[in-house]
């Protein structure tokens, strides 16, 4: 790991005690410089350095890793650029994640970093989560999709029974 993202993200993850395999700060450094490439093209985000998504975005939804339960499959609803789904993806490497995504672009990025990043246990799907058929999850989860009460009732769906719906919300960083 010679790579000093890398190394950010390997203390960032120790510091949230989560262990990982060995390559996934090196995947997730791979994943902050593939979106930040793309983020210039089609505003995936605000954040335009590598080093501010992996530690904004990448690592925040690590944290979130602390807090789940465990879960075989989930569906990440209105994915975006891919969060949380495609890091949770990288540190979770035999769970299967559905990244579900209504705008073009967006599912083109995730294709690419899907393909390019050889996150093999992720799948993109193009389509509103409102009006495909549910493929149920253990957990199903959205971030700023919508009002919180019409994204519950989309996760439902999407939820198997005895499965966790969660809206992912980030407290924006004071400085």
């Amino acid at each position: 790991m010679a790579d000093a993202l890398a190394q950010q993200i390997d203390l960032g993850l120790s510091e949230l005690q989560i262990e990982t395999a060995p390559d996934a700060a090196d995947r997730l450094a791979r994943l902050a410089h593939h979106l930040a490439a793309w983020a210039i093209r089609i505003n995936l985000t605000g954040y335009r350095e590598p080093s501010e998504i992996a530690r904004r975005l990448l690592l925040d939804a690590a944290a979130l890793a602390t807090v789940l339960p465990s879960f075989r499959t989930a569906v990440d609803l209105g994915s975006g650029a891919g969060l949380p789904g495609l890091p949770l993806a990288v540190l979770f490497p035999t769970r299967h994640f559905r990244l579900v995504e209504a705008r073009q672009r967006r599912h083109h990025y995730q294709r690419a970093a899907i393909r390019e990043l050889g996150i093999a246990n992720a799948e993109a799907i193009l389509g509103r989560a409102e009006n495909l058929d549910p493929a149920p999850a253990d957990l199903a989860l959205a971030q700023a999709m919508g009002p919180q009460a019409q994204v519950l009732e989309w996760l439902c769906r999407w939820a198997l029974p005895g499965g966790l719906s969660l809206i992912h919300i980030s407290e924006p960083t004071r400085q």
